[in-house]
């Protein structure tokens, strides 16, 4: 911890950083860039007639506190080059006094989720000029930001990519706050239809379309009676606007007061259902089972050891998961003490997968050099504890692989994810998690493991996506690599 805030670390940090390679520089010198300082008193009004006088192949858009590496620059437009995108960001930091290196923010690859919520990407970047004017020509209306370009880039559906590189230096701390909501509700009115769009911002509109959907929530369980009527009463007694079943897997119960509780559930309550798991215990195996009983249009796998601690927590996860580039939606979870049990799972961390922030205070500390656990972002994988599917996805994708009894959760987040969907961290919902109090902790098998480093290869190989290359993955907090 005290390596992530020294100065002095970091300055000996990025005089490590490998230099730009000379081929980079070469092949910059075949596109041209023009820059756009954008002040406060910038005529955004004029974009579309600038970009039309423009003839550079790149646009740098910056501001009057940053510096950008010129090297660095050149290394974003080659990358533009070679993989056709539309926009490029990078890394930051922000310069002392006495010309000294300080707060670097590390960044993961592009999330909407999260540049909506955390303008983490920022007001410097690069875009292919051509891209832009298409792209401002679809979005129908005259942006006032250089925020606003990152979301009709988005929009249009131009690539916009990250570059794991400390490019821009700030004189002072930024704002990394949203302008205001109606731009992102103006995002999602466009992405969507008017009525699911709205349903994203105001829960008075996701009601009615929650109205057509209803969930079932599939809940594993082996006695621990004192953990069991704790879950299931404390989703019984939280509000929320969206139909739902409880279906309870008895996986061999054997206390005579959990099988007695499980027969009164049923009869006092019309939409618990228990059924009979009686088989050795396999996660993967029992959610396939699960989810095969469901009749809900959306599928919540829940931990037996989770506890609901407020109202509306189901409609959130429902709502991100209808998405149609959605694939798995995962909430924040945290012990009993108030720290973090689950922010996303990062794929390579601890040498396999672990989860980030884990055992950690949420405000731990406010000058995080990655994401913050408590804004929600796209993640590579999320844990199997709570996990909010649409039941089309799941049929399409295909179910847990049963081969891998512990570690399947992660397995099917990077299918969806390499199938083309996005995986959510939802961190606006909060539960309660008593992780591992059913059931003792068990290591994976030998053959579990050769298994799963084989499925998560390219990412323990080239690093997730959705962290940054820079950062230890030796520490569930975030800190530089090497310190």
């Amino acid at each position: 911890m005290v390596a992530s805030r020294d100065p002095g670390c970091y300055q000996n940090w990025l005089r490590l950083q490998p230099d730009v390679k000379q081929r980079y520089l070469d092949q910059s010198r075949k596109s041209t860039l023009k820059t756009l300082t954008i002040a406060d008193d910038f005529a955004f009004a004029d974009l579309g007639t600038m970009l039309t006088e423009i003839r550079e192949d790149y646009i740098l858009f910056s501001h009057p506190d940053a510096s950008v590496d010129a090297d660095g620059l050149a290394l974003l437009t080659v990358k533009m080059a070679e993989t056709g995108a539309g926009c490029a960001y990078s890394d930051e930091d922000q310069v002392r006094k006495d010309n000294g290196r300080c707060h670097p923010f590390f960044k993961p690859d592009f999330s909407i989720d999260l540049q909506l919520r955390y303008d983490f990407v920022g007001p410097v970047f690069v875009a292919d000029r051509r891209r832009l004017e298409a792209a401002l020509g679809m979005y129908k209306a005259k942006p006032s930001s250089s925020y606003e370009l990152l979301l009709a880039l988005h929009l249009a559906e131009e690539r916009i990519i990250h570059v794991s590189r400390i490019i821009v230096s700030w004189e002072r701390p930024r704002s990394r706050s949203v302008p205001h909501d109606f731009v992102t509700e103006s995002y999602w009115r466009r992405r969507y239809t008017e009525e699911f769009g709205l349903a994203l911002c105001s829960m008075d509109q996701r009601k009615k379309v929650l109205a057509e959907h209803s969930v079932s929530i599939v809940v594993p369980t082996k006695d621990r009676l004192d953990l069991l009527s704790k879950c299931i009463e404390s989703i019984l007694e939280s509000s929320n606007d969206i139909r739902y079943e409880i279906i309870v897997l008895d996986n061999g119960s054997k206390e005579q007061t959990t099988l007695q509780w499980l027969v009164e559930a049923e009869k006092k309550w019309s939409n618990v259902r228990v059924i009979d798991a009686n088989y050795p215990f396999n996660w993967a195996k029992l959610c396939n089972h699960g989810v095969n009983e469901s009749q809900g249009s959306l599928v919540l796998l829940l931990n037996n050891d989770v506890e609901v601690t407020h109202s509306h927590w189901l409609d959130a996860l429902a709502i991100q998961a209808l998405r149609p580039e959605i694939g798995i939606v995962g909430a924040q979870l945290r012990y009993p003490d108030g720290s973090i049990q689950h922010a996303g799972v990062v794929i390579g961390m601890g040498g396999f997968a672990d989860h980030i922030y884990a055992a950690f205070s949420p405000s731990a500390d406010d000058c995080h050099i990655f994401v913050s656990p408590l804004i929600s972002r796209r993640v590579l994988a999320c844990t199997g504890a709570c996990m909010m599917i649409e039941r089309s996805k799941f049929d399409a994708i295909g179910q847990f692989d049963t081969t891998l009894p512990i570690c399947a959760d992660v397995e099917i987040c990077v299918r969806f994810n390499d199938g083309g969907l996005q995986n959510l961290y939802e961190a606006d919902v909060v539960l309660t998690h008593h992780e591992s109090a059913t059931r003792k902790f068990e290591p994976m098998s030998a053959l579990e493991i050769e298994s799963a480093k084989e499925i998560f290869h390219p990412y323990l190989t080239c690093g997730d996506p959705f962290f940054n290359s820079r950062l230890s993955q030796k520490s569930r907090y975030p800190i530089y690599k090497g310190w």
